[in-house]
C-alpha cells in the first residue's frame, strides 16, 4: 500500500448501456427503529428538485449578475487554488464584508466553460449544510466567475496529511457528514463522480472533529433518471470505482470513492496504488483490500466491516448511501452528537407562514447569506430532526422532534408547513427551515438585507419594479397575477404592503422596512411568550399581550418621493448606485 496521494482525471467515452444495476441490501444495520426506518424508506425523493407552481427555490436567486464583479466584490490577489484552465481566489463582499471564494474559468477554454455552466445548473439546485453554496455568478469578456461559500479550514486532504491518521470516532464524524451530502445527491438523482479528500473543504479552522465538511466541485457530476446508468469514464484514478472502466455504472460509484477516503483516514495509506495510472487502475480492478495487517490490527470489527461493505467490487453488493448511514460504526458519533431540542417551538414557523411571498423570499435570501458560525445551532437542530438523513424535513420528522422536545403538536401543523415550504416540494429544505426559524435580530442588519435587495434589483438601478419581481419569482401563477389581465386587486395589495409611498417601485428603504416588520412580529412573539411565562411563575391570571400597530400598517408614509429616493437616502451599501447609471461606477460616497 502506498502513502496518501492524488492523481489526475482520465476521460473517454464508450457506447451507452441501457441496463441498470441491481440495488443491494445493507450489510450491517442498527437494531430497532433505525433498522425499521431503513427497511421502509430510502428517503424523500424531491421529484428531481423541481419547484412546484407558485413556489420558488434558491435557484431563483443565483442568476448571473449584470454588474462587473469588481463593483460588488474586492478580489484578492492571492490564489488559493489553481488548475489548467482557471483559478480560485478569495473576495470580500463590499456590502456585507463577508468572505467568499471565487472560481474563475477563462472563456478561451470552451470545454471548461461548458462544464462550469453544467456545474452552475446542478449546484444552484442544491441546498444542504454539507454542500458548498453558490451565491451568484458574473461574466466579462474573458472569464466566468462563480461566487461561492468560503471555507477557511482548508481541504480535508491537508488535514489528513497533517494528522497522518484519524482515530475511529474522528473518522466516523467526518465520514457521516460526507454520506449525508452524498445521500442528498443520490436521493435527487445526482452522481458526483469525483469524490476525494481534495473535494471536501473544512468550513472553519476548528479541529476536524468540530468543524463541518463541505462538498465541492460538481464539474463532472451528472443528473440521471431513475434506473438509468452513466457511461463516461471519468474521475480520479485512486478513487475511481471498478465498474466505471466498464462504461456502465450508477450512483454506487460514489459509495466506493467514500470507502477509499475512509480507508485513507483510518490507515494513512492508499488501498489501491501504483507507479503509473495504468498500475493504479489495474489495482482498482482487482479490488483486493487489506484490512488485517499493519494499522488494521488495532481497528474495531465494525470499522473493518464498514470498509469491506463500501469497497465491494460488485456494485450490487454495495449498500446505498441511505443504508450506510444506518451502519453500527456511526453509533458512537450519534451518541456524542445529541442536540438539545428543548427550545424548539412553532412560533417562528407560524409567523413566517403568514408572510407574503416577497417577504418570504427576502428572508430566504438573508438565511442563505449567513455563515455557518452564525447558524450553527439551527444547522445542528435541522440535522437532528432529519431522522432519515435525506437532507429535508418531513411532517413526520418534525412531529417526532416536537414530541421529543415535549412540545404539544398543533392540529394545523400540516397547514403551517405547507406555507413554510416555499418551493412546494412537500418537505422543508435546509434554507426554508433556516429562514423560518432565524433569530429576529439577524433581520435588522442593513448590510445583509442589502444583499437580499440586490438579488431582486436585476437591472441594478437601485429599485425593484414589477418586471424584476416577476423575473426573480417568475412562476406561472405569479406571472398571471402581475399581468395586465390578471387580478388587479391582488397586485395592488402586494405592492401596497411594500411600496408605501405608492410610486410603483420598491426602493431599499421600503424593502428594509418590510424585512424589519418581520423582525417586529417575531419580537412581539418573544415578548408575549416571556410575559406569559412571568405571569405563570408569579401566579397571575393570563391576559392578552397587545402592542401598538406599526406606523407602516397605520398609514402610508407621507413623504411621497418622486420619482425616486434622494441621493442622500441612497447611501446604503458600497455596491449601490444611482438610478440611471449605466457604467456600474455611479457609487454614492458616504
Amino acid at each position: 500500500m502506498g502513502a496518501v496521494s492524488s492523481a489526475c482525471r482520465c476521460c473517454s467515452d464508450v457506447p451507452v448501456q441501457k441496463k441498470s444495476l441491481p440495488v443491494s441490501a445493507a450489510p450491517d444495520k442498527k437494531k430497532g427503529r433505525s433498522a425499521a426506518r431503513t427497511a421502509t424508506s430510502e428517503g424523500q425523493r424531491r421529484a428531481n428538485l423541481e419547484v412546484k407552481s407558485g413556489g420558488f427555490s434558491l435557484k431563483n436567486f443565483s442568476a448571473t449578475n449584470n454588474l462587473r464583479i469588481d463593483d460588488c466584490y474586492e478580489l484578492s490577489a492571492k490564489i488559493v487554488g489553481e488548475g489548467a484552465f482557471g483559478q480560485v481566489r478569495t473576495a470580500k463582499d463590499r456590502s456585507t464584508k463577508q468572505m467568499r471564494a471565487v472560481k474563475i474559468i477563462q472563456k478561451s477554454a470552451a470545454g471548461q466553460v461548458k462544464k462550469m455552466m453544467e456545474e452552475i445548473e446542478i449546484i444552484s439546485l442544491l441546498d444542504h449544510p454539507n454542500i458548498v453554496r453558490l451565491y451568484e455568478s458574473f461574466q466579462d469578456r474573458k472569464s466566468v466567475f462563480l461566487i461561492m461559500e468560503w471555507c477557511d479550514g482548508g481541504e480535508l486532504f491537508e488535514r489528513i496529511v497533517e494528522a497522518g491518521t484519524f482515530n475511529e470516532v474522528v473518522a466516523a464524524t467526518c465520514v457521516k457528514q460526507m454520506f449525508l451530502a452524498v445521500n442528498y445527491l443520490h436521493q435527487n438523482l445526482i452522481i458526483h463522480r469525483d469524490l476525494k479528500p481534495e473535494n471536501f473543504l473544512v468550513a472553519t479552522k476548528a479541529p476536524i472533529e468540530k468543524a463541518a465538511l463541505k462538498l465541492i466541485d460538481f464539474g463532472i457530476s451528472k443528473r440521471i433518471k431513475s434506473g438509468e446508468t452513466a457511461k463516461t469514464k471519468t474521475g480520479t484514478p485512486n478513487y475511481i470505482a471498478p465498474e466505471i472502466m466498464n462504461g456502465r455504472y450508477n450512483e454506487k460509484v460514489d459509495i466506493w470513492s467514500l470507502g477509499v477516503i475512509t480507508y485513507i483516514m483510518l490507515s494513512g495509506l492508499q488501498p489501491f496504488n501504483g507507479k503509473t495510472v495504468d498500475e493504479i487502475l489495474q489495482a482498482v480492478q482487482r479490488a483486493k483490500v487489506d484490512t488485517e495487517r499493519g494499522p488494521w490490527k488495532r481497528m474495531s470489527n465494525n470499522g473493518k466491516g464498514f470498509i469491506k461493505a463500501l469497497l465491494q467490487k460488485n456494485p450490487s453488493g454495495r449498500p446505498s448511501a441511505q443504508q450506510v448511514l444506518q451502519h453500527v460504526w456511526f453509533e458512537a458519533v450519534s451518541k456524542s452528537a445529541d442536540v438539545d431540542m428543548g427550545w424548539l417551538d412553532l412560533s417562528h414557523l407560524r409567523t413566517f407562514a403568514k408572510f407574503n411571498k416577497v417577504k418570504k423570499a427576502a428572508l430566504t435570501i438573508v438565511a442563505s447569506q449567513l455563515s455557518d458560525k452564525r447558524i450553527d445551532d439551527l444547522k445542528n437542530l435541522f440535522l437532528s430532526l432529519d431522522d432519515n438523513g435525506d437532507g429535508t424535513l418531513s411532517i413526520r420528522e418534525l412531529k417526532e422532534g416536537l414530541k421529543g422536545a415535549g412540545v404539544k403538536i398543533p392540529k394545523d401543523l400540516a397547514a403551517v408547513l405547507e406555507e413554510v415550504d416555499t418551493d412546494g416540494s412537500g418537505v422543508l429544505d435546509y434554507t426554508e427551515f433556516l429562514a423560518a426559524t432565524l433569530d429576529y435580530k439577524v433581520y435588522s442588519q442593513e448590510s445583509i438585507v442589502w444583499a437580499a435587495f440586490r438579488k431582486f434589483d436585476v437591472d441594478n438601478s437601485g429599485s425593484i419594479d414589477k418586471v424584476e419581481l416577476l423575473s426573480v419569482l417568475g412562476d406561472a401563477e405569479f406571472k398571471e397575477s402581475l399581468s395586465m389581465c390578471g387580478d388587479h386587486e391582488k397586485v395592488a395589495q402586494l405592492f401596497e404592503e411594500i411600496d408605501v409611498n405608492g410610486d410603483g417601485i420598491i426602493d431599499f428603504d421600503e424593502f428594509l422596512a418590510m424585512v424589519r416588520e418581520a423582525e417586529e412580529q417575531a419580537r412581539d412573539i418573544e415578548v408575549t411568550k416571556s410575559e406569559r411565562k412571568r405571569q405563570e411563575s408569579e401566579g397571575e391570571p393570563k391576559r392578552q399581550v397587545t402592542k401598538e400597530k406599526s406606523p407602516r400598517s397605520k398609514k402610508k408614509r407621507e413623504d411621497s418621493r418622486s420619482p425616486k429616493v434622494s441621493d442622500a437616502e441612497l447611501k446604503i451599501g458600497p455596491c449601490r448606485k444611482r438610478r440611471g447609471s449605466k457604467d456600474g461606477h455611479g457609487l454614492v460616497q458616504p
